[in-house]
């Protein structure tokens, strides 16, 4: 079994478990289950029905026992959906008819890339989001986002996602973000150009969480910090802080209460 056939209620009684344990210690638990559910590249992805049903088995099960454990449903971005990949489902599929929310017969842009997951307000508490600059593709070449990148994939023409979280009144976070520097690419070893990219991908998040009308506020905001090495054999440098040169230009945006929201 993979993907969503593994959470039987075995598993789902280890996970609770294991929550509880954490709680119990007066440690409060976010729980991102089975994240950008709407994505072809996950085993549980592209799954609507079997991810909803999977999703409020599980919430269930961790709001009986774990009391300080709250559910956050975290969708990928609208830009490329449904991005056809390895678990896309098959056309005239139950997951394909799920997924064409316009009934034209095709799932592509015009579909919500939202909706179809969303398991229901009574079994969510947060919805988060992923937030990366990644450059322009193929990948590796280091560019400051441009102004206005990070309204533009969460506030879209359509398909807002915090719009979304808005109509649905919950809280919204984005629970993983990052702006990459390649070590390898162009301008490498260049910490001016390492800063610039990541201060400007903050300074653009930071201008748009007090939210709007019609659009969550950020609320929470989890920053990726980590320098890997991607399968592919590429280096992402995505931290702020293993560089005192890209540090010391973080750290006035953070003492300046750039993400504090009192509203």
């Amino acid at each position: 079994m993979d993907g969503l056939h593994v959470m039987t209620d075995s598993v789902i009684d280890k996970v609770v478990a294991v929550l509880v344990q954490i709680n119990d210690m007066g440690v409060p638990v976010m729980l991102r289950f089975a994240h950008e559910m709407n994505g072809a590249w996950y085993a549980w992805g592209q799954k609507p029905d079997l991810y909803k049903s999977t999703w409020i088995k599980l919430t269930k099960a961790v709001r009986a026992k774990a009391k300080l454990t709250s559910t956050v449903w975290a969708a990928n971005v609208a830009a490329g959906y449904p991005w056809t990949d390895t678990y896309s489902p098959a056309k005239g599929s139950p997951d394909f008819v799920a997924m064409d929310t316009n009934k034209d017969g095709a799932v592509d842009a015009k579909d919500d890339p939202f909706a179809p997951y969303y398991p229901g307000n009574d079994w969510v508490d947060w919805i988060g989001f992923s937030l990366f600059h990644f450059g322009p593709y193929p990948f590796g070449k280091n560019v400051v986002p441009e102004s206005g990148a990070v309204a533009g994939v969460l506030e879209p023409a359509t398909w807002s996602i915090t719009q979304f979280a808005s109509s649905m009144n919950k809280p919204f976070g984005v629970f993983e973000a990052g702006a990459v520097y390649y070590p390898s690419g162009s301008g490498a070893n260049d910490a001016v150009l390492d800063a610039s990219i990541k201060t400007t991908w903050l300074s653009q998040i930071a201008a748009m969480s007090k939210g709007s009308s019609n659009h969550a506020r950020i609320s929470l905001l989890m920053w990726f910090e980590i320098a890997k090495i991607e399968n592919s054999g590429q280096a992402r440098d995505f931290a702020l802080f293993k560089s005192n040169e890209v540090a010391d230009k973080i750290k006035p945006m953070l003492k300046a209460g750039a993400f504090v929201n009192n509203a």
